[in-house]
């Protein structure tokens, strides 16, 4: 079973859009859909849960990103885990062929083209088809919040990290690496991620924020001084 984990903040229509995705591009596939919640104040619960999702919310004042895929990853079934953001929409196809490519060449997890779609005032104001780059099947350099990933291999490698604050990605990214674990990325359609550009930061903005450039805490201060 895939354990779809889920994780947002105030998403609003986006969050809805995000659970229709994961129904239609799974179909006939056996899953569930774990909705983390970082304390909204709307109703992101409320559509989360009309989409049968099973809901928990953060209690930690601290919300991150990590410590929600922590929590949804222990209350995960699944012998797969796909984890997503409110504000993405999975597409169809990659989930099976992310499968066949971890059964036919003993991947632990996969990612694929991400396309990120900027809005502003609610219309579209910019495009990026392929955030990554990923143009052939390799092993991932990188990859973001979209992850599709074997529990056990998450789990052996320590799993997501519930207090870096921010880049928790790159952080898990390296110790994935460190235990020689292998996420593939595949030339597949993975997700449309949206981002709303404000006022105060652009574009460049968007991808270059102080959050980002924390660099997952500097890796969690070089993995522990290894």
């Amino acid at each position: 079973m895939i354990s779809v984990v889920v994780i947002g903040k105030n998403e609003g229509a986006r969050l809805d859009l995000c659970m229709e995705s994961i129904r239609s591009a799974l179909g006939i596939l056996s899953y569930e859909i774990i909705y983390v919640d970082s304390r909204s104040t709307d109703d992101s619960i409320a559509r989360a849960k009309a989409h049968g999702a099973r809901c928990f919310v953060l209690c930690d004042p601290q919300t991150t990103a990590g410590l929600g895929r922590f929590v949804g990853t222990k209350e995960a079934r699944g012998e797969y885990l796909l984890f997503l953001d409110g504000d993405m929409q999975l597409q169809k196809g990659f989930c099976e062929k992310a499968m066949m490519a971890m059964a036919q060449r003993s991947y632990d997890g996969c990612t694929g083209i991400r396309k990120d779609v900027y809005l502003k005032d609610g219309k579209v104001v910019s495009e990026n088809e392929n955030y990554f780059g990923c143009r052939a099947e390799r092993i991932a350099p990188e990859f973001g919040g979209a992850l599709f990933i074997k529990k056990e291999a998450l789990e052996k490698a320590g799993g997501w990290s519930p207090d870096t604050i921010a880049c928790e990605e790159a952080e898990l990214h390296a110790r994935l690496k460190a235990h020689k674990l292998q996420i593939a990325e595949l030339p597949v359609n993975m997700i449309v991620h949206t981002d709303t550009v404000r006022e105060d930061r652009g574009i460049w903005g968007v991808a270059f924020s102080h959050r980002r450039l924390g660099e997952g805490q500097a890796m969690r201060c070089a993995m522990a001084q290894n």
